[in-house]
């Protein structure tokens, strides 16, 4: 991951400067900017592809030019696929081939992507922007249009660099959400200011002469496609792409079902392991432990209660949401950052967990209510106004546990999903990937039967089969416990 800014039209150079000082801490190498006529774009790198100078972004390519922001993991087969079309290539970078497939593909060619993305390319000839964020949201993307000028950048104190202060208009409405207690983050593409929204996930963003246009360019699919015995390969595939690394990498690993599926696929690569448990009798500490002893792995455990944590906590809580920028009433992104800040002092920059895997197999403890809940004909559909019509729209299952997970996924549980690990793990630089994310193992999870999701006797139950033949039945059925949930 790294971090992003810029402008196209009017923009103050200046002003771009200072907002990109505001995301040094997503990257490790000194900001670079570039300034032409019609764009200002900025750059914070986190080099994990290609870590040689010649892919510093911003990165041009003929009339476009790119600020780039996550990884395609899939970027190696694209590559491949562009060069048997006759192109050349200068680097080993993701980001080149994702000049050269916008300008072989135009915005068409996200469909094609693997991976985590929030970007912005200008073409200089035709002066029109194009800005894309991937399937779930991974990768901040905050924007706004200024004196008919399209602004952008990763978080939101950065993009206020870029505006007129004395023009922002609280939305009282938007900060109701959190402030009430409705929920643990602001949702949708809502944050405090009128006029200044969030890129929504699996979206593109069209900007030319002061004008915008919208369009989502996925729309999964719940048609039942998917074959139980076609998991371990796809399972297998997504946890792969996510290692895809020039760094080193480790797991987060609590022992439970997804890090211990993660570790176990992953054990070849010897990656080191992380827990975060209350003290030392914290029962994720043991079962991690034993894991990890199973696979050949070393565990490092981080201890929560601990001078050196109480003494930092309110400094560290105060950093966090002020780097973020939004109402954010969770501990996720603590417990993230205590993980992070270990692995950046063992030099470790990338970070895989579990996150999603709870909402794409079914496994919170109410999945199983959820889906008796579904058999009554109140029930049938959820409605609830703007957001419930475009959860029907976004996933066409007619089934309201299929209605329901995907609300946890892309709106309910974003704060712990997506947004914790980004704060979290940036403000020490370190990336935190899942491959709960990779749209192939989302579209299969999507097409599976529910009863390979729950059943009447567990949740998971395609996951846990996996780790019963692999592992053993000892390595299951432990009491279900949230990231850091013995953390009080």
């Amino acid at each position: 991951m790294c971090g992003i800014i810029g402008g196209v039209g009017n923009v103050n150079f200046a002003k771009v400067v200072k907002g990109t000082l505001l995301l040094k801490h997503r990257g490790t190498e000194t900001p670079n900017t570039i300034s032409r006529s019609g764009f200002v774009f900025s750059h914070v790198r986190l080099p994990i592809i290609d870590l040689n100078k010649r892919s510093i972004q911003p990165m041009m390519f003929e009339n476009l030019v790119i600020t780039f922001n996550g990884e395609i993991y899939n970027y190696k087969e694209i590559r491949k696929e562009l060069i048997a079309l006759g192109r050349k290539f200068k680097t080993q970078s993701d980001t080149e081939v994702i000049l050269q497939a916008y300008d072989e593909w135009d915005y068409c060619c996200v469909r094609r992507f693997i991976g985590r993305w929030a970007f912005c390319i200008y073409n200089t000839h035709s002066n029109t922007a194009f800005l894309s964020r991937d399937r779930v949201g991974e990768c901040p993307l905050v924007w706004t249009i200024q004196n008919d000028s399209l602004c952008f950048a990763s978080e939101l104190p950065a993009l206020l660099e870029l505006v007129d202060k004395k023009r922002l208009i609280i939305n009282k409405e938007a900060l109701k959400f959190a402030n009430k207690g409705y929920c643990h983050h602001l949702p949708y593409n809502l944050t405090p200011y009128r006029g200044i929204y969030k890129l929504e996930p699996g979206t593109n963003l069209f900007f030319k002469n002061g004008e915008i246009e919208k369009r989502r360019y996925w729309f999964p699919s719940w048609k039942l496609k998917s074959k139980s015995k076609d998991y371990e390969k796809v399972i297998t595939r997504a946890i792969e792409r996510v290692a895809l690394s020039d760094v080193p990498i480790a797991v987060l690993l609590s022992g439970g079902v997804d890090s211990t599926t993660i570790a176990y696929i992953l054990r070849d690569k010897k990656p080191l392991t992380y827990t975060i448990g209350w003290d030392k009798n914290d029962p994720d500490f043991a079962r991690a432990k034993k894991v990890a002893d199973y696979l050949g792995l070393e565990n490092r455990q981080i201890i929560f209660n601990s001078k050196e944590v109480w003494d930092r906590l309110k400094s560290i809580k105060k950093l966090l949401n002020s780097q973020y920028g939004m109402p954010l009433n969770i501990k996720q992104h603590i417990l993230t950052y205590l993980i992070a800040k270990q692995a950046k002092k063992d030099g470790i920059k990338v970070l895989i967990s579990g996150n999603g895997f709870d909402e794409l197999a079914m496994g919170y403890d109410t999945a199983r209510i959820t889906k008796l809940l579904g058999h009554l004909p109140n029930l049938k559909y959820l409605k609830y106004g703007k957001i419930g019509k475009e959860i029907d729209k976004l996933c066409n299952s007619k089934l309201f546990i299929d209605k329901a997970q995907w609300l946890g996924l892309m709106l309910e549980n974003e704060h712990s999903l997506t947004i914790a690990p980004d704060v979290g793990g940036m403000a020490c630089a370190v990336e935190i990937r899942s491959p709960a994310f990779d749209v192939e193992l989302m579209e299969y999870f999507f097409g599976l039967p529910i009863s390979c999701k729950v059943n009447d006797v567990e949740n998971k139950h395609i996951m846990k089969d996996f780790i019963r033949q692999k592992l053993g039945t000892s390595y299951l059925y432990g009491k279900k416990t949230g990231f850091g949930s013995g953390i009080r």
